[in-house]
């Protein structure tokens, strides 16, 4: 009878083992995140592509298609949800989709103004706030996706896989 219990009980240790997330999880996790962020990025592209154009017509539907493709994305993510009680990278992820929100509905919105300007209105002033927003956007991307990518490199190296 000791001997049955014994087994029973180390049986149900490694069942209990084995039953949280495993190596393949953690990838499925990660995959599934970056195809969220590589759909907004898409979007993002396609703004700044629009904005190449110096056309108001072609740049706002870029911006609100923007827009809704990181509300779509935010819900996404929240439905996710933490892995194995860990929200790092999910909580990154979230922190860049926001900061492209942010710029969309703030610095981006103020350049395509100054795009609207006609030509006689727009002076080395504009020209210098549009790139002094240019700037403030390319530092504030940068850190928040070094930010991501750490979170993500953490995440795979906890969970032992390699990034592609």
């Amino acid at each position: 009878m000791k001997k049955l219990s014994f087994f029973l009980v180390l049986a149900l240790s490694f069942l209990l083992t084995k039953c949280g997330p495993t190596t393949d999880d953690a990838i499925n996790y990660n995959d599934r995140l970056i195809d969220i962020e590589l759909n907004v990025i898409d979007k993002i592209d396609a703004v700044d592509n629009a904005f190449a154009t110096y056309d108001p017509k072609l740049i706002e539907p870029a911006m609100n298609e923007a827009i809704s493709e990181i509300e779509k994305a935010v819900k996404q993510v929240e439905e996710i949800g933490d892995f194995d009680g860990d929200s790092e990278f999910k909580d990154a992820l979230s922190d860049l989709l926001n900061l492209f929100k942010s710029q969309l509905n703030n610095e981006y919105k103020e350049q395509l103004e100054i795009y609207k300007l006609p030509d006689d209105k727009y002076t080395e002033t504009e020209e210098n706030r549009y790139n002094e927003l240019l700037n403030k956007m390319d530092e504030e991307c940068t850190e928040a996706f070094r930010k991501f990518t750490d979170a993500q490199q953490k995440f795979a190296d906890k969970w032992g896989f390699v990034l592609e």
